[in-house]
């Protein structure tokens, strides 16, 4: 389940994946890794 205390970095990370659609394109826009993404998108998913 996930917190009722999502990080805000957490949200704008779910934001900018689905507007982009890739993983990638937001690592490569943000200067990250795709799999801190990955990471981030997983503790979303509870």
């Amino acid at each position: 389940m996930i917190s009722d205390q999502i990080g805000i970095d957490l949200l704008r990370t779910y934001v900018a994946v689905c507007r982009q659609g890739s993983l990638s394109r937001v690592a490569a826009q943000t200067g990250r890794t795709q799999s801190s993404l990955s990471m981030q998108m997983r503790r979303l998913e509870g």
